[in-house]
């Protein structure tokens, strides 16, 4: 067999789905995919219970450990074939035909001395055994296997009792977490039960203080056009006798009695009141048994007691299923970070944006004419805690040590920094022409780098060393056009966002097209020139549909799913959007050079 099939067979077949590798001691989970026991100690880190990287079933660690999972002896036995004849060992000698006498080298040993307990043959028993007491070898060997089957009896007995214990187990932990969604399914219904109880009551109170308001605005309304019509009519009354003052004096004198008559009507007009009208009402905490506040009731002040109708009213409004920057419409935890300017903490062209497992957020800012840069930090909170100069990368990405990948185009290259904004490696000259869009395995640390020139994807290993690539130009399913954004999942999905055919590309692993994402339009769906990509645990695919001003997110089969910001609710451009702990995104919006974290996951 050649190297080509060789290196083929151990790819397709015989490599580990997180090291990339072929296998090492290959132990089966109980979803029965197989990895590297080493693998998988990488990825359940100790914990208890942790999920399968490729179907997402949750998977119990055995209580000695990841030892307790089950080695693939067939796929073990596969590998070291493998390696065998990749090293080409001497071919080993053919074994001799029946069991020869050491010491009477052509001679069989076909019997068995009783007293020295050993195999012998003929011309022993006339020598070293002479007078011993003498059997075949086949009939002593049918005495041991007779011993021997005895044995291996009971051991078959003890597995018996043993894979029922253990079988006993597996339905102990089957029912006890059906027992658990039980009771958990009984929680969460009493919790939505509190949930719309309080949201009836919250509407009814609110059209109740709204009915309130409405009256005391009323009476006001009545007092202010009293007022405003008496005067009217004493204006009136005034600008009637100053016109008669300047008539003739015959004619004053005339008209005396009458415009003194009229001036006295209207002087004797009743004042009206302007009292202060309160609203005079207030709301009145509930308590619970435990002290926490649950909602209340309206109260009138200086009333002790209630109103008590609070339920008996309209049912509240459905809550919009967009979310966004509207005051009607507010984003759930919305926070706003960095603004254009160029003053500290401010962006001036911001471009790549990626967030640590902690929280940290790294933006790129500078001009894409010069090589010169800034990588600016902010906290979780947006809040801007320092910055580097650097040379001009385009897109970061932070792995679970802290390190910043970043694509470099004009160099052709990636660099790493560490902790401290150094340097501290550099790989993909000769390989890369023009590198943009950057992504990480979330669990064995692959590096994905997308070229736009190239038309290509490129996987390495996380010291740099060229795993393989994938794609040609062109506008088929396994084509790319302009390769910018890109993501993976714990199941190597590859996500790809294709700018020019305005569309996202799930690859495999190997490269093997698998789903096009959504097509050109401004409808629910469709994408328009799509820039960053990211994919959370559950596999919805969030992306930052720049032409149209938005962020969509899609499910795991890719469907449609909704709008989590749009550019009615004031988003300009945006180029990235990344995942941040406690199910919250953060989105860079080029356009008005600013930041935006909020909660996209509204149950976190």
């Amino acid at each position: 067999m050649d190297t080509t099939n060789l290196n083929k067979i151990r790819e397709e077949l015989l490599s580990c789905g997180i090291c990339l590798e072929t296998f090492t001691d290959p132990r089966v989970l109980p979803c029965q995919h197989t990895f590297c026991q080493k693998c998988i100690s990488q990825i359940s880190a100790d914990k208890r219970i942790f999920r399968c990287p490729t179907c997402r079933e949750q998977v119990i660690l055995p209580k000695n450990g990841v030892e307790g999972f089950k080695k693939n002896f067939e796929l073990a036995s596969f590998c070291e074939k493998l390696v065998a004849v990749k090293k080409r060992p001497p071919v080993a000698e053919k074994p001799r035909a029946g069991d020869k006498c050491g010491t009477h080298k052509k001679e069989v040993r076909r019997f068995y001395c009783q007293q020295c307990k050993v195999a012998i043959c003929s011309e022993c028993i006339l020598d070293i055994h002479q007078g011993h007491s003498i059997c075949s070898a086949a009939q002593a060997a049918g005495g041991s296997r007779d011993r021997i089957g005895g044995s291996l009896k009971t051991c078959k007995e003890r597995i018996k009792i043993h894979e029922d214990v253990a079988s006993g187990i597996t339905d102990n932990e089957k029912k006890l977490e059906a027992e658990k969604k039980a009771v958990e399914s009984t929680i969460r219904s009493y919790q939505q039960q509190l949930i719309d109880d309080i949201n009836k009551t919250a509407a009814v109170l609110l059209q109740e203080l709204e009915s309130h308001f409405m009256t005391k605005q009323m009476r006001l309304i009545e007092q202010k056009d009293s007022a405003q019509s008496t005067l009217d009519e004493v204006s009136s009354t005034r600008d009637w006798a100053e016109k008669r003052l300047s008539f003739t004096e015959p004619e004053v004198i005339g008209m005396e009695d009458a415009i003194c008559k009229k001036l006295e009507v209207a002087i004797a007009m009743q004042e009206l009141s302007a009292d202060y009208i309160s609203l005079e009402m207030d709301f009145q905490p509930a308590i619970s048994p435990t002290g926490k506040t649950l909602l209340g009731h309206l109260k009138e002040k200086g009333s002790e007691n209630g109103r008590k109708d609070s339920l008996k009213r309209a049912t509240p409004t459905p809550t919009p299923v967009m979310r966004g920057i509207n005051p009607n419409q507010p984003v759930p935890g919305l926070v706003f970070f960095g603004h254009e300017g160029s003053g500290e903490g401010q962006l001036t062209e911001p471009r790549g944006m990626t967030v640590t497992p902690e929280g940290r957020i790294f933006v790129m800012d500078g001009c894409s004419d010069i090589e010169e840069g800034e990588i600016k930090e902010y906290d979780s909170a947006g809040q801007f805690v320092g910055k580097s100069f650097q040379p001009h990368y385009f897109q970061l990405a932070a792995d679970g040590g802290g390190r910043l990948f970043c694509t470099r185009p004009q160099q052709e290259t990636v660099d790493v920094l560490d902790k401290l904004g150094t340097c501290v490696q550099t790989f993909g000259k000769g390989q890369l022409s023009y590198p943009l869009g950057i992504a990480i395995h979330p669990v064995g640390g692959q590096i994905l780098v997308t070229d736009t020139q190239r038309c290509k994807v490129f996987i390495y290993q996380p010291d740099g060393m060229l795993i393989r690539h994938f794609g040609s130009s062109g506008r088929g399913d396994h084509e790319l056009t302009y390769p910018m954004g890109v993501a993976v999942d714990s199941a190597w999905n590859i996500y790809v966002s294709d700018h020019d055919c305005h569309c996202i590309k799930v690859f495999a692993m190997m490269g093997t097209f698998r789903l096009k994402i959504a097509k050109k339009g401004s409808k629910d769906g469709q994408l328009k020139n799509p820039k960053g990509i990211c994919v959370d645990a559950e596999g919805n695919i969030i992306v930052a549909d720049s032409g149209n001003g938005r962020v969509s997110m899609f499910d795991s089969h890719g469907k449609f799913s909704r709008h989590l910001l749009t550019s009615d609710q004031g988003l300009g451009h945006p180029s990235q959007v990344t995942l941040m702990p406690e199910g919250r995104l953060a989105v860079m919006d080029m356009e008005t050079c600013r930041g935006l974290i909020f909660k996209y996951k509204c149950d976190q």
